[in-house]
């Protein structure tokens, strides 16, 4: 879920930019949640993914909430509309992501948007597919199955990516993935997301999607090691 805040005075203005953030999002596998807030609300600007400011008129104006937002510990991204380019050096102080000068381009909106997500999926590797080059976000994968020398990743919005056939092993194959440490390899056919692990019984790890992947007899002692690991650090 990709959370945005219209934190601006004009409704045309929220109303041009939830259009174009909406058109952005709706072909692609991350969700969209947006609010159009008239007034400056730190609580909400807090939780929000992306926070877009006016600094147009006299002080205290959108400066001053990105300043009480970092205060505060928003690590969101901030972009701010002016009317002119007068602010500029005060938005960089204040991490600003983008500077905008009213009418936006949707072309530099998007462009944007493009490095943020970039930014928020992590790393990635390509996947070869029938139909080319698919990127894939390491954070995005729930599990991956390999059956009849394909890699069948499944995602966590619930779609699925194929690779074409293995030329090399499966565990050569995913060398990168297993580079991180969420990622463990119960099976010789499978590998989990142990971020996306919604419990793990006797003989299966069960994903937060309700899939069942198997873990052979002789590993179920390693993987509930494993695991435990991962929840204790999630406690700290």
């Amino acid at each position: 879920m990709f959370r945005v805040a219209l934190c601006l005075p004009s409704a045309g203005q929220r109303r041009a930019i939830q259009t174009l953030c909406e058109e952005y999002f709706a072909h692609r596998s991350e969700q969209l949640e947006i609010h159009s807030l008239a007034e400056k609300r730190l609580d909400a600007l807090l939780k929000s993914d992306l926070v877009f400011l006016s600094v147009q008129g006299a002080r205290p104006n959108g400066l001053d909430t990105a300043q009480a937002l970092r205060n505060a510990g928003g690590t969101g991204a901030i972009v701010f509309l002016a009317s002119g380019p007068e602010y500029a050096m005060d938005a960089f102080a204040v991490s600003a992501t983008q500077y905008f000068i009213p009418p936006i381009a949707e072309m530099r909106l998007f462009a944007m948007l493009d490095r943020l997500m970039l930014t928020r999926r992590g790393p990635a590797f390509a996947v070869p597919t029938r139909e080319g080059l698919v990127r894939v976000a390491h954070r995005d994968v729930e599990y991956v199955e390999c059956t009849d020398h394909i890699l069948h990743f499944h995602l966590q919005d619930g779609s699925l990516v194929r690779s074409t056939t293995l030329r090399v092993p499966f565990k050569e194959a995913l060398a990168d993935l297993m580079a991180y440490g969420q990622f463990y390899q119960p099976h010789r056919s499978y590998v989990v997301n142990l971020d996306a692990v919604q419990c793990l019984t006797d003989n299966e790890f069960v994903m937060q999607s309700g899939a069942k992947v198997p873990v052979p007899r002789g590993r179920v002692a390693e993987a509930r090691e494993v695991f435990r690991s991962v929840l204790a650090l999630e406690s700290v």
